[in-house]
């Protein structure tokens, strides 16, 4: 079955937050990347990161809780994928977690609310998390 724009539409607001969803330049510009340099015709190879991430969890995890550099986890409330369930998750294994968690907002942090993930990360650079 081919991935049309409608499809693409509905999975992307399925991902969203209720706090922004996605107008449609955003859709428009995202489709239009997607599609970019037939991008299309390899998406479905992008799945396989869900057998990766199984196979190799325990290797990440281990190097997420063995990390001896700061790390800053920015993560949307509202993600069905990986967000209050994985921000729970990560602070269950890390020794020390420094975690924003924003409300009402879903996958794309960067996307549905950019100025905070901004903030989050100066304060982090500032705090001298980063160096």
């Amino acid at each position: 079955r081919a991935y049309n724009r409608r499809a693409f539409t509905r999975s992307l607001r399925a991902v969203f937050g209720r706090a922004r969803p996605p107008d449609e330049g955003t859709i428009e510009a995202l489709w239009y990347l997607l599609r970019f340099g037939g991008g299309l015709r390899v998406v479905h190879r992008t799945i396989r990161y869900l057998h990766e991430r199984r196979r190799l969890r325990d290797r990440w995890v281990e190097a997420l809780v063995r990390c001896e550099v700061p790390l800053r986890f920015v993560v949307g409330m509202e993600d069905p994928v990986s967000g209050a369930a994985m921000a729970e998750r990560y602070e269950a294994l890390i020794p020390t977690p420094d975690i924003v968690r924003l409300g009402g907002i879903g996958h794309f942090p960067q996307l549905e609310a950019p100025d905070a993930v901004l903030a989050a990360f100066e304060a982090w650079v500032e705090g001298g998390a980063a160096g």
